[in-house]
């Protein structure tokens, strides 16, 4: 028989980390988004909503500032569940 090489664990896109986040919590994927970014962590969509809401304000960009709250930037899709 011939062994069989490892199936790829799922991965978050943002920290590249395996698994459940800090807080135990699952990698998720509330998006259009497939192959290995399809998987996030609820905390690190958050994280990065946060900056790109903070950048956005500070731009003057206010009507932008919640978007990545609501959307995804990789497929440009809404989130399907609660991000915040």
């Amino acid at each position: 028989t011939t062994a069989q090489a490892p199936l790829d664990e799922p991965s978050c896109w943002l920290c590249l980390e395996e698994g459940p986040d800090t807080l135990g919590k699952p990698l998720v994927r509330n998006c259009s988004c497939r192959g290995s970014s399809g998987f996030a962590h609820i905390s690190c969509i958050i994280g990065y909503a946060q900056s790109e809401s903070k950048r956005a304000y500070l731009s003057g960009d206010i009507g932008d500032s919640l978007a990545s709250f609501q959307v995804c930037p990789n497929c440009k899709q809404d989130y399907q569940n609660d991000v915040a």
